[in-house]
């Protein structure tokens, strides 16, 4: 057996389990069996050469060039299939036709090969005298193929994946055209000649047009395989090469021997042959995988920093921005479910999509449905082919709104089974096409802003109970401080109306002449008098006025130096109007030269409110349910710095809080005071999300039963 015919059959196999392979994918059904059928139209052919070499049987070799017939009309048959020419598709009978007659005239007779010639290390054909058409039909054949894909790419009749793919086949069919000329004379010298060689780069290429762009999905498989043959149809074939090759000299060198020598260089590349195997399998797999790779690491990025986003404007623009800069593609929106109108609005866009035109895409949309029906990304250049194959009015309707969108692919996001969000990718920049291994890697980034979109939608809420729960507790408190407020404002009426009264009478006196001389004469000098008691009384309503509205309102946002002299005193005027000063004594140990600090002015007075009003509540408690003969209440307010804060302490000497509801103290409706004097159960719960939440600082209680409470509060100097 001649040594370089190992490569020859290792390579036939090779060729026929890919093209097995093939055979039973589904998708790209009619493509995959011509690509199947070349495969074994090119294993056949290697196997008969490989056969021939050791029977020396002539009938062998014709089996071969039998098979080989064929592989220039499945070619175009292919690119037929490919093409879509339903032209060409009518006449591949014929094609098919004269290859079969062909075939049979290369077995039965010797019309088309006269006869086999063994020469050294390999044979030559002699040629019959239909040789020449049957070099024909294979220059034509495989010129056709050529001819009509440069027709379809010169016309622009492709786009997208499918202009590369066309490509790559175009290419494939060069080679498979250049190998035709160096199989035609029908000459072969042993081991790897020209033709197995633009044989093999021309399958290598089509099979990766196939299986890279998506006509089928074998992924790693297929390329493992190729690499596979590679390897030990070159590599290993060395040796057997150059035993066919330099065969006399060897035998001078070695005598009847010489086979030794390959045999043994053979056995050391086999060995070696494993790891250079997996060598290059390893740098081809990480070269495949390296955008993908770098997908998922920008998915890592991604998702890390959407986890840390509260606001879901934000969250949006990251993820639009990330998408575009990192992915590279020329635009990148998302449509956000909105449940009170039961539409899809755009919330986020960058790049050319901002003109689309499309704000609104509405639960009867051909995306939406599609989407829904489907529940996995849609790619617009599966859906135009989808769209070509089967005449559907869905699908039309699908490929032109994607098309007026410039969408290349809709990414759906789902949380079970609800489609909370639509992610629509543009383009990529450099022109390339969205491969499998992209759209799962997006399908993954989909799901994370799904989880991340609703996290924020939750905080979102969450902000709106706890804003609802301090208004809550602020109108509550306004309840309390009613009784006060009515008495200080109808006080300040009464005066009024007293002030008023007296001067009208007067007035009235004074015009039927009733008025006393002495009266008379001191009659403006009265009415100066009462303006000015007038314009007092209204100065301390609107007083008592403002400071409701202060603390009513909402105020401004953010942070900004703040008095803390002035924040105190403002907060216990309006505790004053609830207040009895004979029942708790009020201690303040501010200082005049107390920092400021950094808050938010209106926060921080419900704040001390809430402390004060709780101090004196417990106050009162105490009072009622003890009846201490010699107790008096009192709160004491102190500050002082420490370092780069203020340390706030409100005491008091109040009833306190028992040690097993110490853990309760800052749950929302959790209240210890009586029943009597039931409050919201709201005032600490409020102090520590505007403290902690609001103004990054830091909140601590202590108590003890029948002995009093202490409230710790830091919050940062302001600078400067």
């Amino acid at each position: 057996m001649p040594l370089f015919l190992a490569p020859l059959a290792v390579t036939s196999l090779l060729i026929f389990l890919f093209g097995t392979l093939l055979l039973f994918k589904k998708k790209e059904k009619t493509a995959n069996r011509c690509f199947s059928a070349i495969c074994f139209s090119a294993s056949a052919w290697l196997a008969a050469r490989s056969f021939y070499h050791i029977y020396s049987n002539e009938g062998l070799l014709r089996l071969g060039y039998a098979a080989i017939t064929f592989m220039p009309v499945l070619l175009l048959h292919f690119v037929s299939v490919f093409i879509e020419l339903p032209l060409l598709r009518r006449k591949h009978k014929t094609f098919y036709l004269v290859g079969a007659v062909f075939s049979l005239l290369i077995l039965f007779t010797k019309a088309v090969i006269e006869g086999v010639i063994d020469s050294s290390g390999g044979y030559s054909l002699l040629a019959g005298y239909f040789f020449p058409l049957y070099c024909a039909f294979f220059i034509i054949t495989l010129g056709l193929s050529v001819s009509f894909l440069v027709s379809a790419l010169i016309s622009g009749r492709f786009t997208g994946r499918k202009k590369i793919q066309a490509k790559y086949i175009l290419i494939s069919c060069i080679f498979f055209f250049l190998t035709t000329f160096v199989f035609i004379p029908g000459k072969d010298t042993g081991g790897l000649t020209y033709d197995l060689v633009l044989l093999y780069v021309s399958i290598i290429i089509l099979a990766y047009a196939i299986i890279k762009l998506r006509l089928a999905d074998l992924g790693f498989l297929v390329i493992r395989a190729l690499i596979f043959i590679g390897v030990y149809a070159f590599i290993i074939g060395i040796p057997f090469l150059l035993g066919s090759r330099f065969r006399q000299r060897l035998i001078q060198a070695a005598g009847d021997n010489w086979w030794i020598i390959p045999i043994i260089l053979s056995t050391l590349l086999a060995n070696a042959g494993q790891y250079v195997y997996f060598f290059i399998k390893k740098r081809a797999e990480a070269r495949i995988l390296q955008e993908q790779q770098r997908y998922q690491n920008t998915l890592r990025r991604a998702s890390l920093g959407m986890g840390r986003i509260r606001e879901l404007k934000r969250l949006l623009k990251l993820i639009v921005h990330i998408v575009t800069r990192t992915v590279r593609i020329e635009s990148c929106s998302i449509y956000l479910f909105h449940e009170a109108s039961g539409q899809f609005t755009l919330r986020a866009v960058k790049g050319s999509s901002e003109d689309t035109g499309y704000g609104i895409l509405s639960i009867d949309s051909p995306i939406v449905k599609y989407v829904l029906r489907v529940k996995e990304p849609v790619v617009y250049e599966e859906i135009r082919e989808k769209r070509e194959r089967y005449s559907s009015d869905d699908l039309l309707a699908l490929e032109s709104q994607m098309r007026f969108m410039d969408a290349e692919v809709a990414v759906p996001s789902f949380i079970e089974e609800r489609l909370i969000a639509i992610i629509m990718l543009g383009k990529k920049n450099s022109g390339g096409i969205y491969t499998r291994d992209d759209i799962v890697v997006f399908s993954i980034l989909a799901n994370q802003s799904a989880l991340a979109i609703e996290n924020t939608r939750f905080y979102e809420e969450a902000k709106r109970t706890h804003e609802q729960l301090i208004k809550a507790e602020k109108m509550a408190t306004i309840g309390t401080l009613a009784d006060g407020l009515s008495h200080q404002i109808n006080n300040r009426l009464h005066a009024l109306g007293f002030i008023a009264g007296d001067i009208l009478d007067s007035i009235r006196l004074r015009k039927k002449g009733m008025l006393p001389p002495e009266n008379e004469a001191r009659l403006f000098d009265d009415i100066e008098n009462a303006l000015g008691r007038i314009n007092e009384n209204v100065k301390h309503g609107g007083e008592i006025v403002e400071g409701l509205l202060k603390y009513t309102r909402k105020g401004p946002d953010g942070l900004a130096p703040i008095d803390i002299n002035e924040l105190f005193n403002s907060s216990l005027e309006m505790a004053m109007f609830k207040i009895k000063p004979n029942e708790m004594k009020i201690i303040s140990n501010i200082g005049d030269n107390a920092p400021k600090v950094m808050g938010n002015f209106a926060q921080l007075q419900e704040v001390f409110f809430n402390m004060i009003d709780n101090s004196y509540d417990a106050v009162i408690q105490r009072k009622a349910e003890f009846r201490e003969e010699d107790y008096r209440g009192f709160f004491e307010f102190t500050v002082q710095r420490k370092g780069k804060n203020i340390e706030i302490n409100a005491v008091d000497n109040g009833i306190g809080v028992k040690t097993e509801d110490m853990r309760k103290v800052f749950t929302p409706f959790f209240s210890t005071k009586s029943s009597s004097n039931k409050g919201t159960g709201l005032g600490m719960y409020v102090i520590r999300q505007i403290i902690e939440d609001n103004h990054r600082g830091k909140v601590s209680f202590e108590s003890q039963y029948k002995i009093g409470s202490r409230v710790i509060i830091c919050l940062p100097v302001a600078e400067g």
